[in-house]
């Protein structure tokens, strides 16, 4: 048995069989096969010269055409050293395309489909992978104006994405298994808009935030609060350049105003502890480095100071309070007397009380056989 390499192969054509030579890489081989076609063709149009008109008819042409490929897959396999083809004529295995004639809504196991969701009111057209949403596609509901374009994974938004919600608010950027993260740009619909870094759908990282009101944030976030270094920016020109936490000031900042005015300040928890007036100047460049410590103190003054008891001054009496009128009558009385026991001399001499008089002002009175005292009115009292 002699090597493969060493066995001749042969051509049948129209007029008879040519030797080729074997697939073997090199420069010789691949003069063999161009020898061999074109011993082919002169063979072929030697048969067009004799029976032009049964060419297409002749079984000469299918048997050249099927060894005119045959022939070419070898030079191919001489080119590129891969003798893949190991007889004549057609291969063994054909290539079939396969013809899908199932329909193209509803989920598929592989590529583009139309998936209807919530009962039709949304739909779904994409790739599917393995019978889930895999690569780029659209989700869209008609009725409420929600809509995704960008790609998906296991069903779920995975890598770039813009999402548009029913009450307008957008986001667009990068998402992980169906949450914003990465970085991406968030527009709500009261105006509220932030371009910076996402993680778990919250704010977290470095980002700036534009309000409704024209102020701005920029600066660093943690779970979708201000944390760190952070600066903000008031409508009216004014800055604060500090520290945050948890969405409030805390620890040392330098407040600057429109009007050229500069105060640091030290907070704690949202609390502002200590503030102190430095020399006027204007904020630093966007940019540049933040200086809290430097500058001369004009006036300083701590919280301590501001919660001190006050001592007011002792209330005067005021000339609009009501005064009681008695249309010049006195109204004063004078003290009642305590009772006395009457005078011995007058009882033994047997005088009458109508022989002496009446009795005075401190001497007691019978009335009815009761001891009462009698008092003297004066003329004021028996007016009233």
């Amino acid at each position: 048995l002699k090597p493969f390499w060493l066995k001749t192969r042969w051509l049948t054509s129209g007029r008879g069989r040519v030797p080729r030579a074997a697939a073997m890489p090199g420069l010789p081989a691949l003069k063999a096969n161009q020898q061999a076609m074109a011993s082919l063709n002169l063979a072929v149009q030697m048969q067009e010269k004799s029976s032009p008109k049964n060419i297409s008819h002749s079984p000469y042409s299918s048997r050249f055409s099927a060894a005119q490929q045959s022939n070419a897959a070898s030079t191919r396999s001489v080119l590129t050293q891969n003798s893949w083809r190991t007889a004549t004529g057609e291969d063994k295995k054909k290539m079939e395309i396969p013809v899908d004639f199932t329909s193209d809504v509803g989920r598929k196991k592989f590529g583009f489909s139309h998936e209807e969701l919530d009962n039709a009111a949304a739909y779904y057209e994409g790739q599917f992978k393995i019978s889930m949403r895999h690569g780029h596609g659209v989700m869209h509901n008609p009725e409420t104006g929600a809509k995704y374009v960008g790609k998906f994974q296991a069903d779920q938004f995975h890598g770039d994405g813009d999402q548009l919600w029913s009450d307008g608010s957008r986001y667009t950027g990068q998402w992980v298994r169906g949450q914003k993260h990465g970085v991406g740009t968030y527009v709500s619909a009261d105006s509220l808009k932030y371009q910076g870094q996402w993680e778990s759908s919250r704010r977290h990282g470095q980002g700036a935030q534009e309000y409704a009101n024209g102020d701005q944030y920029k600066g660093w976030w943690f779970n979708g609060l201000c944390n760190g270094i952070g600066t903000y920016y008031f409508s009216d020109g004014s800055q604060y350049e500090g520290v945050w936490s948890n969405g409030r000031y805390d620890g040392v900042g330098t407040l600057y105003g429109s009007d050229g005015s500069r105060e640091r300040q030290g907070y704690s928890a949202g609390l502002l502890m200590k503030r102190e007036v430095l020399p006027g100047g204007s904020p630093p460049k966007r940019g540049a480095r933040w200086n809290a410590i430097g500058g001369k103190v004009l006036f300083d003054q701590v919280r301590d100071e501001m919660h001190k008891p006050t001592m007011l001054a002792k209330p005067q009496v005021s000339k609009y309070l009501i005064r009681r009128e008695t249309a010049g009558v006195d109204l004063s009385a004078p003290p009642l007397k305590p009772r006395t026991a009457p005078a011995a001399g007058s009882r033994g001499m047997g005088l009458l009380d109508s022989e002496v008089g009446s009795p005075p002002a401190s001497a007691p009175g019978r009335l009815g056989g009761a001891d009462r005292p009698v008092t003297a009115r004066g003329p004021s009292e028996g007016a009233l």
